[in-house]
């Protein structure tokens, strides 16, 4: 009898532990899939405010026959600029113009605030050293530059190492 009650308790006991594990297995797996979704959410709603920016500072841009031909670098500047320094998250925001797009001509602004030797319009807003930099891109043929120019859309890309100021810095590329 002693024996044949151990073997139920054991019995019971096992498939308590059996059952038991499966509805683990089965919470932790669903746990880790809302944490995932939570994440996935998260990491959602993070792009997405840059990308609302991104978009906003873009729509300006393209309405850039309604701003005065003396005025447009400027004013890109400023925004360009005031992007960044008003969000410590964003790293680096630039714009690059197709040659004489702007105003027509690009010759007459070269030396200017955010224009290449050639004239083009090409800031480079960045941190350094806890303010914001200044540097006029010159390399046209990134692919940072080109798959969006040749896709036409917004692209977002893995991070990349990218030389600012003399220094190599890691930059994520939107």
């Amino acid at each position: 009898m002693v024996a044949l009650g151990i073997f139920a308790i054991a019995t019971v006991s096992i498939i308590v532990l059996i059952r038991s594990r499966a509805s683990i297995i089965g919470l932790s797996e669903q746990y880790t899939l809302s944490m995932a979704h939570d994440s996935g959410e998260n990491i959602g709603s993070f792009l997405e405010s840059f990308l609302t920016k991104l978009e906003t500072v873009s729509d300006i841009m393209e309405q850039y026959q309604d701003i005065g031909i003396n005025n447009r670098r400027n004013i890109f500047n400023i925004i360009l600029e005031g992007l960044v320094e008003q969000d410590k998250n964003i790293i680096a925001v630039w714009c690059v113009w197709e040659p004489d797009v702007l105003e027509g001509n690009d010759k007459p602004y070269i030396g200017t605030k955010g224009t290449s030797v050639t004239g083009r319009f090409s800031p480079y807003y960045f941190w350094n050293n806890g303010k914001v930099d200044l540097v006029v891109l010159e390399d046209f043929n990134d692919p940072a530059y080109l798959l969006p120019k040749n896709s036409g859309i917004q692209t977002i890309m893995n991070p990349y190492y990218y030389d600012v100021g003399g220094k190599w810095e890691k930059h994520e590329r939107y």
